[in-house]
């Protein structure tokens, strides 16, 4: 990937320092406290008196959203961009990703 112009910093993990918190800060810029998703669990009570699984119910995900994702804001930009297998990839009800491209093929030859 670094070949191609990917490449990081290395980052620290959030707390707690599990994947889908981790996964919905980076999307989000959002820290767990202020994106809402703690361990694949989320507690709001206006919309559930008990603890809701997000990954079951990934369009509750989205209600947490406050800032465009990362895949969303590069789409905007114009980069060619699929999201898959990740919480709230097709929620964005102005917004449609490239949920309809052809995901066998490889755009600019983007696949490893």
């Amino acid at each position: 990937m670094a070949e191609r112009g990917v490449r990081a910093e290395p980052v620290k993990p959030v707390f707690p320092s599990k994947t889908l918190p981790n996964r919905d800060t980076m999307m989000t810029r959002l820290h767990p406290g202020y994106h809402g998703i703690i361990e694949g669990w989320i507690h709001v009570p206006s919309l559930s008196p008990n603890f809701v699984d997000v990954r079951r119910k990934t369009h509750l995900s989205t209600i947490f959203y406050t800032n465009d994702p990362g895949q969303l804001i590069a789409a905007k930009l114009g980069s060619d961009v699929s999201c898959l297998y990740y919480p709230g990839c097709y929620h964005y009800p102005y917004h449609r990703p490239d949920a309809d491209r052809d995901l066998r093929k490889c755009p600019n030859g983007a696949c490893v």
